[in-house]
């Protein structure tokens, strides 16, 4: 969290960065400048408890009644959904907390009627731990051109790919968004042959494979899958494009060994055999109609 002294310095609205929501019915929960513990190391498991702090906490609805009776036995809540909120304070990507409770609350320094509240909760999917500066540049917008996912390093790029994942569900909710990118998400599914361009040349390891597909298929910061799984979700339609298409993969041969020998590929196979993840992903591709050509 920045320097609170610093930040009271501006004579500046404040621009709420976040925005809890029960997940049942949608009322409005809070709407947050800073979280502070969210974005950090995962645990082994893939749902974990974590405790983490709402830093400039506007609280509405159930939880700002809860607060002035805060205690051990009236402190939990409704499963929450936790949104990121673009420079207009619109939501443009989400994540889960399920049995999310209360701890504890003070008056903030960030501003007047504001407080800064620990919470606790499960979390059904962890956020990766580099993905909060890279929601700083898709808050602004985002990428206006291919490829800038590659100058990450391999952390980056899984942070990249969880990214474009989560934005991808919320942008039929603000209007422009899609063209902005010259995708078409959700609404816009194609059901005719069309010729998608995927660049091999920057791709170096699983994650950077489906940045490439997203871009190749939705423009720049678009997502069509980000596992084998996800990719056949994908290919039923509702994310772009439906098959059939054909997909030119440029520098294919370079981006297949490369992949063979990333290291969780390495560290996974269990094959006497070269191989590569661009095997199964071409496996899938062809299952699902997509005609793959390669250069």
């Amino acid at each position: 969290m920045p320097d609170p002294s610093k930040l009271l310095s501006h004579k500046l609205k404040p621009v709420f960065r976040y925005a809890l929501v029960d997940e049942v019915d949608q009322d409005l929960l809070a709407r947050v400048l800073f979280l502070d513990g969210f974005f950090t190391e995962r645990q082994p498991e893939k749902q974990a408890w974590r405790t983490f702090r709402l830093f400039g906490c506007q609280p509405h609805g159930a939880l700002a009644e809860l607060l002035p009776r805060l205690t051990p036995a009236t402190r939990h809540l409704a499963n929450v959904e936790v949104r990121i909120l673009n420079s207009l304070e619109r939501p443009i990507g989400s994540y889960y907390v399920a049995a999310f409770e209360v701890n504890a609350a003070r008056p903030s320094p960030l501003g007047p009627g504001l407080v800064d509240v620990r919470v606790s909760g499960v979390l059904l999917s962890q956020p990766h731990p580099r993905a909060e500066p890279i929601w700083d540049y898709f808050r602004e917008g985002g990428p206006r051109t291919r490829g800038e996912w590659a100058g990450y390093s391999p952390e980056g790029r899984e942070a990249w790919l969880e990214v474009v994942r989560r934005h991808s569900f919320r942008r039929d909710e603000i209007p422009g968004a899609a063209a902005s990118t010259g995708a078409a998400y959700r609404n816009a599914a194609k059901s005719v042959p069309t010729v998608f361009e995927l660049d091999g040349e920057r791709v170096q390891d699983p994650a950077g494979l489906f940045c490439a597909l997203g871009e190749a298929v939705n423009g720049p910061g678009g997502y069509f899958g980000a596992d084998l799984n996800s990719l056949r979700d994908c290919l039923r339609g509702g994310f772009g494009v439906q098959p059939p298409f054909d997909l030119r993969w440029k520098a294919a041969e370079v981006a297949r060994a490369r992949l063979a020998s990333a290291p969780e590929v390495l560290a996974a196979s269990t094959f006497e055999v070269p191989y590569s993840p661009a095997d199964d992903f071409i496996r899938v591709l062809r299952e699902n109609r997509v005609r793959v050509l390669f250069e």
